[in-house]
């Protein structure tokens, strides 16, 4: 069958017809079909038909699922510290013992010592040893002899516990319909309260009523005192350029509360694990910027002052891009200056990020490279280096005449040419 969606299967063979490829289909309209040489018309009528008769199952299989859920009949996926027993067709829900637990002191810690989730989460990787639900879910499939094809999480983290915290199940309450999908494997879109069916009592609850009120009312107050900053849309600049220098992973872009809040980067494993996956390393938003904004001053046409050893970042990664965007017209513009002036003709550039050298000289293809970094240094020494790749494409060595020639075009090279070093980031 070449498909269930009559629109898209008709404009699929016009657009094989078009690049005059051919599609054949070997059980098509009760036979083969060629796009190509066949004029039966009727592959529209075929495949519409197709697409009724899944419309019409799904449909069907909408209504079922309808109506079990409206009886308590149809429980959908899984719920951590409960396990789904089918009894007459019927599922029901009881609760795994040893599961138990850390359902009650992801409330208590929450409720009775007022943590929030990342606390929570760190306390549950550090002094207990529940499984997280992925695991324990995993645990499960394999013991069946089945294979898990989810994400495995091993340590706990504040979603996990905010989506423990806020269901209602863990009460002895069931609440389905809280999803529909309008399209055959369309995204499924969450229904109003009104339309969910909501049954009390429908298995043994872990956490009491009133407990579960609490922690909802302490989760409202939070939202509305907006503690996390999480309803607050922010603009990162540097957001994807960051990079913990310990473990590896992206800084996520927090606000950091001292005197006043304020933008900032921080380790997200750190974030999301605590001190078992890394550590703090908080960044202001602000300090990134006025290193930008100092590079971008110091490299103006009318000063030659550089930033030298001073610069400081929250990633290789993220002072690099600046960098990099930075030199393209600078160097670009000093270069065709000085070849200019010296009757060099038929010469390329190219920038690079380099850790260990200024520049290089391809003589054969008359092309030359040169480090980013140098914006960072006087404009004296940013020539010097140009002159000293320009003068390899005449002597490939360092030999006497080649210092001749970089001392005929810059006299005072000796004082230019200084040892610097490539800054780092953390330096």
């Amino acid at each position: 069958r070449i498909g269930r969606n009559n629109g898209k299967v008709l404009v699929l063979i016009d657009e094989f017809k078009n690049m005059q490829k051919n599609l054949i289909l070997v059980s098509e309209m009760g036979g083969s079909y060629d796009v190509l040489n066949d004029r039966d018309d009727t592959i529209g009528i075929t495949t519409w038909f197709n697409e009724r008769y899944v419309k019409d199952c799904s449909r069907k299989t909408r209504d079922h699922m309808y109506s079990k859920q409206k009886t308590a009949r149809l429980i959908m996926g899984n719920y951590y510290g409960y396990e789904k027993v089918f009894k007459d067709d019927i599922p029901m829900l009881y609760i795994i013992e040893e599961l138990k637990p850390a359902i009650e002191t992801i409330f208590k810690l929450y409720v009775e010592n007022g943590y929030g989730f990342q606390k929570i989460s760190a306390i549950l990787n550090t002094k207990y040893n529940y499984p997280t639900p992925s695991v324990y879910y995993k645990m499960k499939h394999l013991e069946k002899g089945r294979v898990y094809k989810h994400k495995v999480q091993e340590n706990w983290t504040k979603d996990m516990v905010s989506n423990i915290l806020k269901n209602e199940i863990y009460t002895g309450t069931l609440i389905t319909h809280k999803k529909r999908t309008v399209n055959i494997r369309g995204k499924a879109v969450k229904l109003p309260k009104e339309e969910h069916f909501v049954f009390e009592n429908h298995h043994e609850p872990i956490i009491s009523k009133e407990i579960f009120e609490l922690a909802q009312e302490i989760r409202k107050k939070k939202n509305e005192q907006n503690t996390s900053g999480a309803n607050t849309k922010r603009d990162y600049y540097f957001s994807g350029m960051c990079q913990c220098t310990d473990c590896g992973s992206g800084m996520s872009g927090i606000v950091i509360r001292r005197k006043v809040k304020e933008k900032g980067y921080d380790c997200s494993k750190y974030r999301q694990f605590s001190t078992k996956a890394c550590h703090c390393h908080e960044i202001k938003e602000k300090d990134i910027l006025t290193i930008q904004n100092k590079i971008y001053h110091l490299h103006k046409s009318d000063k030659n002052e550089r930033i030298h050893q001073d610069l400081y970042i929250s990633s290789q990664k993220g002072l690099d891009k600046i960098i990099y965007e930075m030199a393209q017209p600078i160097l670009i513009n000093k270069f065709n200056l000085i070849t200019k002036s010296l009757s060099i003709d038929s010469v390329h550039l190219n920038i690079k990020i380099y850790k260990s050298q200024w520049g290089n000289c391809y003589y054969k293809k008359r092309l030359i490279h040169l480090n980013a970094y140098l914006i960072c240094f006087p404009d004296e020494f940013i020539d010097s280096v140009i002159i000293h790749e320009l003068a390899h494409l005449y002597y490939h060595n360092h030999s006497k005449d080649f210092y001749d020639l970089v001392f005929k075009w810059d006299p005072d090279y000796k004082n230019h040419h200084k040892n610097y070093q490539i800054p780092k980031w953390g330096m």
